[in-house]
């Protein structure tokens, strides 16, 4: 009886312990989610000590991780971090509480390895955060997105860092804050400026919304980089407005109080840089090349990316004014062959680093077309394994139920494997770039190499962004319109560079928004490459093309595309007419099927503009594309 007392006893203080445990845990918990902070960590650590079964030291360390960040002690953030990593890696069994501040601790290691100029290492931390966002939804995740973006930008990754930027800006809770959308914009900009992808006209679009967005909701912090840049975007062609806006940016920068933890450790660089052009066209002439010297002898032996080379390149700038001011045209070529040898040097790393993706990427086009590939194969050996086994199964049955069954799988099979072949094409045809293209282009390169290497070196980075754009929209239903017109403008630059025997122009609506509407891809660069090799085949005078875009409806919108050349009736004899039925063909296949899903009628109409016997001729050919707004 005692024996069976004590057993009892035991059981009920076992299960009062657990209970106990079960509400420690609980408290623990709420603590967390409702009332941690900067004041009460000592609190929460008091409490996970007083039972080492209790979870919560991944929240406790991550949190105290923040808290040292905001403060400017970077190392010893780091430290709190990765113990809130090790704290759960080694915990058993895992707490979804724990698991939750996961994200937090690697967004923060990822912040900090930004600002320590480990782009790459950064990255991985911020990828990390991503996957488990997937699980643990966080409200501002634009700040993660937008810090990835700027590294691919640093990088000189443009295509990833327009990517996420891009998702920043359908970020309604990133746009809806002062400060991310600020920042946003004047990333945008930069990224659309000369330096990354040459869109002068968009890259001043964003940095007017963003100094607009700035003024309006009060937050001044990046008016002095926006109004640098407006200045830049001036330099070549409106020295009074450059002078303007280098003015404004010195006046902000006298009241900019840097936040080191966003703020670029080259900041105080930047701004001797916009002082000196005001200095110098104040008569202020030698502090100015004083101080631009500070800087060029500072930076110059360690340049990471992109941000701190336009700077530098800038400081030559504008020495190389100040000694031509000054007279001193001798130091103004000394100072020049110095800017040029830094820039050839930082373009042969870009270069490398160019080529090294290009080739990944065709590496990883490649493997994906064989797995494709082997799918296909795989879906179809099921399918005839599938056919084979109804087609023993109707022969159990009547002989002509089993034979009209027996032909209607084997018609279907048939047009099954038609649709696939014609899919396959489709795909094959649109990642495909026209081999005399490549053939001229690959000849241009090799002369330029002979004879100006300099020249060389921009040619082929262009030449790999246009096969990478190439490659990369072939492989998606639908592209964004601004990614589609790069690479026709791309295409258009490097065909005009064989011989500067035509022009082109593009008109885009301004209804339509480039960078959220996105658009089956590969559909108008066969108008144009048709307009390139047979209108200005043989012409004498000078060519010209326009590409107008033009908003129909909420879903569709029409391309024109029009030409001087030889004209559409005159050029479509023997093979040439052969080769451009094929490719307006396809083009008309295709726009067929786009709008059929889309519910609407598709528009192919091509005539011949002039029918004058001894002058220029000219073709228009009108497509309607439909579209999808994000």
């Amino acid at each position: 009886m005692r024996i069976v007392l004590a057993l009892c006893f035991l059981l009920t203080v076992g299960i009062t312990h657990s209970q106990t445990k079960q509400l420690q845990q609980a408290q623990i918990d709420a603590f967390i989610e409702d009332s941690l902070n900067r004041e009460n960590f000592e609190l929460l650590k008091r409490k996970l000590s007083s039972d080492p079964n209790l979870k919560g030291w991944s929240k406790y360390y991550s949190s105290k991780a923040f808290s040292l960040y905001r403060a400017g002690q970077y190392d010893s953030a780091i430290v709190q971090a990765k113990k809130a990593i090790s704290s759960f890696d080694e915990s058993e069994p895992k707490y979804h509480v724990d698991e939750k501040s996961l994200l937090q601790a690697n967004y923060l290691l990822g912040l900090i390895n930004r600002l320590q100029k480990q782009y790459v290492k950064s990255n991985a931390y911020l990828y990390r955060s991503l996957e488990l966002n997937e699980k643990y939804p966080y409200k501002y995740i634009g700040y993660i997105i937008g810090t990835l973006a700027a590294n691919h930008l640093a990088l000189g990754n443009n295509e990833k860092a327009l990517h996420y930027y891009r998702q920043n800006l359908r970020d309604s809770i990133c746009m809806g804050l002062s400060q991310p959308s600020v920042v946003v914009l004047t990333r945008m900009g930069v990224l659309y400026s000369k330096s990354y992808l040459n869109m002068p006209d968009s890259s001043l679009f964003y940095f007017n919304r963003a100094k607009n967005r700035s003024l309006q909701n009060g937050y001044s912090d990046n008016l002095p980089f926006i109004y640098c840049n407006i200045a830049n975007f001036y330099k070549e062609h409106n020295k009074d407005s450059t002078l303007h806006f280098y003015r404004k940016s010195k006046e902000t920068f006298e009241t900019y109080v840097p936040d080191w933890r966003v703020a670029p450790s080259t900041t105080e660089f930047l701004q001797l840089v916009v002082n000196s052009y005001v200095d110098i066209h104040e008569g202020k002439t030698q502090e100015a090349i004083d101080n631009l010297k500070l800087v060029t002898d500072s930076l110059r032996q360690n340049v990471t990316n992109k941000d701190d080379k336009d700077i530098l390149d800038l400081a030559y700038q504008h020495l190389v004014m100040a000694h031509e001011y000054q007279g001193n045209q001798s130091m103004a070529v000394e100072v020049l062959k110095e800017r040029n040898g830094f820039l050839e040097n930082f373009h042969k790393k870009e270069l490398k680093q160019e080529l090294a993706e290009l080739e990944l990427q065709y590496e990883t086009v490649n493997n994906k077309r064989k797995i494709s590939k082997l799918e296909e194969i795989s879906k179809v050996n099921a399918k005839l394994l599938k056919q084979q086994r109804l087609l023993l199964l109707g022969l159990v049955g009547i002989l002509l139920l089993s034979t009209f069954v027996g032909l209607l799988l084997f018609r279907q099979k048939n047009l099954k494997n038609k649709l696939e072949n014609v899919s396959l094409q489709q795909r094959l045809l649109r990642s495909q770039m026209n081999p005399h293209f490549l053939f001229n282009a690959l000849q241009k390169a090799t002369m330029l190499i002979t004879v100006r290497p300099d020249a060389a070196k921009d040619y082929i980075i262009k030449l790999g962004n246009l096969l990478r754009l190439t490659l990369e929209n072939s492989r998606n239903d639908r592209v964004a319109l601004a990614d589609e017109l790069t690479a026709l403008r791309s295409y258009l630059e490097l065909q005009s560079d064989f011989s500067k025997n035509f022009d082109f122009y593009f008109d885009v609506d301004q209804n339509i928004d480039k960078e959220m509407i996105e658009l089956p891809p590969m559909l108008i660069q066969p108008l144009i490459e048709n307009a390139v090799q047979h209108g200005f085949g043989a012409i004498t005078y000078k060519g010209s093309i326009k590409i107008l875009l033009k908003k129909l409806n909420p879903t569709t919108m029409l391309c024109t595309v029009t030409d001087n050349g030889i004209g559409y009736r005159e050029s479509s004899t023997g093979s040439i007419r052969d080769h451009r039925s094929l490719s307006l063909q396809i083009v008309q296949e295709r726009l067929a099927l786009f709008h059929r899903k889309a519910g609407t009628l598709p528009l192919f109409e091509i005539r011949q503009i002039s029918e004058e016997p001894n002058g220029p001729g000219g073709t228009e050919v009108k497509i309607s594309i439909p579209f999808v707004a994000v």
